[in-house]
């Protein structure tokens, strides 16, 4: 059996990144994987990126509008002015709210992908896993340059071992990833609990996330059953609606979390879980000056594994 590998580098969306930073990470998760047998690889991206992908007998481009694809989650005539008037509550998205629609895009990319192959659907953010070793290298050292090789160590990955432990995971459902634990336990008088920026408590409360252990998710990686993407995308959608209806914009995240929580029979994996199961050779550990630099800046954070509040591909 196979599966289909779902992927996106958009570029020029924040000019505070260069291209190199998504290219180079994804290209060398692509040299690993390429013209594997049992792999089917899409790669979602700029068209003028298409010279600069890596190429191999399994991997697809394709260079589908981010605008097109935001629309099928988020019905409005024009998304990104909607973002503006609701205003993001993270830094980052309020200097780039761009970067929205590539949270949101990833939604169509799956099913897109899903209606084409009719195989299950393993998605992974721009390279997730080589990508977050730069990225963190990036966070630990300001004066960290993408181009200077002593500075990055990509990581390696068996793609025999990625495919077999996705299809016999496959059992599942859907499978997520689980990015931390909210610290309090659900009951009355609790604190107001965030994701990105958005109060979160009422849907905790609504969908019992205490028989989840109140675990949150991350939208980095995520395994599903083709016969389950389009009832995953309607609830995806259903909650993104009910989130701008109550008047909050946040991430996809926040929607992908609501369905965890509603849904008993989702399983979540955590990062190391994650990691190894797709065959990478060595896990990474966080810098402490990062972790020490998440806890000065106040950001609303997780506890457990290393969770996706910063830490995000885009």
């Amino acid at each position: 059996m196979q599966l289909a590998l779902v992927t996106a580098a958009y570029t020029g969306i924040r000019n505070d990144r260069p291209a190199s930073y998504y290219l180079k990470t994804i290209n060398e998760l692509l040299e690993q994987i390429k013209d594997h047998k049992d792999l089917i690889i899409y790669v979602f991206t700029n068209k003028e990126n298409n010279e600069n992908i890596v190429r191999g007998s399994n991997i697809i481009l394709r260079n589908d509008p981010i605008d097109d694809m935001v629309k099928e989650t988020w019905s409005v005539d024009n998304w990104l002015a909607e973002v503006k008037k609701m205003g993001p509550k993270m830094p980052v998205q309020q200097k780039y709210p761009e970067t929205i629609g590539i949270y949101l895009s990833k939604f169509a990319m799956i099913r897109r992908v899903a209606k084409e192959t009719k195989l299950p659907i393993l998605w992974l953010d721009s390279g997730h896993g080589i990508s977050q070793r730069g990225h963190y290298a990036a966070l630990g050292n300001r004066a960290y340059i993408h181009s200077k090789q002593s500075a990055y160590k990509p990581l390696r990955v068996d793609p025999d071992i990625m495919v077999n432990n996705c299809l016999n995971l496959l059992k599942n459902p859907i499978t997520m990833m689980i990015s931390g634990t909210f610290p309090h336990q659900l009951k009355d008088g609790i604190p107001e609990m965030y994701i990105f920026g958005v109060p979160m408590k009422r849907y905790m409360v609504e969908f019992d996330a205490h028989l989840k252990g109140n675990e949150h998710i991350s939208a980095c990686v995520l395994l599903i059953q083709n016969e389950m993407v389009e009832y995953y995308f309607s609830k995806i959608h259903e909650n993104w609606n009910r989130l701008i209806s109550d008047g909050v914009l946040g991430h996809e995240e926040n929607a992908m979390v609501m369905f965890y929580w509603q849904h008993p029979d989702a399983k979540g994996l955590h990062y190391n879980d994650w990691f190894n199961l797709l065959g990478f050779k060595k896990p990474i550990r966080i810098p402490p000056a990062i972790l020490n630099r998440k806890k000065a800046l106040k950001v609303p954070v997780l506890s457990g594994n290393i969770n996706c509040l910063e830490f995000n591909a885009y």
